[in-house]
């Protein structure tokens, strides 16, 4: 979902084929999502602060997915969402943790009933690529059961983080310049968002208009 930005909306057990090698096979495309650049900008600012235990932080990415919002007062939703946060930060890493609490699926269906509870909706594009995770997530808990979401989603991270800076790098600059600013930025994860959104979209602004002052003057 994250990696390509497209995939199979519809991921249940009979649409998986086990490969030689024990790889993972898809079959019947016939329900696809998609996540244009802002929308996969929001999970993953919301995904890096989940799994680096930032709570608020991740309450205030959820509110921007969760836009526009209603004049009323969400003192309530901000107490139960930090609390199912905190609750599957928690229990991805405690062996006496049951598979339900582990499961990412079930973080997402509590998380769906504090939104409804207070009378809030997802886009119809984060509904789907929830769904996705849901049932996806009920198969490789089946897969292993022992599995810790936390350090994986924090690989992803790192991983991810690394390959859109040296795409935005490489775009912006040349030469050896581009390793030393992508080892320092990878020390700072939030900075290292940022400075990708910033390359991607203020810089090109900030060309596009020096050279329109260009051609008037």
């Amino acid at each position: 979902t994250m990696r390509h930005r497209i995939f199979h909306a519809d991921p249940h057990p009979a649409n998986l084929i086990v490969l030689d090698g024990g790889v993972l096979g898809w079959v019947d495309f016939g329900m696809l999502g998609w996540l244009d650049e802002h929308t996969w900008l929001q999970q993953f600012r919301l995904r890096t602060d989940v799994a680096f235990g930032r709570i608020h932080g991740a309450y205030e990415k959820l509110l921007d997915i969760l836009q526009p919002l209603p004049p009323a007062n969400l003192s309530g939703f901000e107490l139960a969402v930090k609390g199912i946060i905190r609750d599957w930060v928690e229990a991805s890493s405690s062996p006496n943790a049951s598979l339900q609490e582990k499961s990412s699926g079930y973080f997402f269906m509590r998380l769906f009933g504090a939104i409804r509870g207070s009378g809030l909706s997802l886009p119809g594009n984060v509904m789907r690529l929830y769904r996705t995770v849901i049932v996806a997530d009920s198969i490789m808990l089946r897969l292993a059961p022992e599995i810790d979401w936390i350090p994986i989603l924090r690989r992803f991270i790192e991983i991810e983080t690394e390959r859109q800076l040296t795409i935005a790098l490489s775009e912006t600059f040349s030469g050896p310049a581009i390793s030393h600013m992508l080892a320092a930025a990878l020390h700072a994860p939030t900075a290292t968002i940022q400075l990708i959104d910033w390359l991607n979209s203020r810089l090109p602004q900030l060309g596009w208009s020096y050279q329109q002052r260009l051609t008037l003057s």
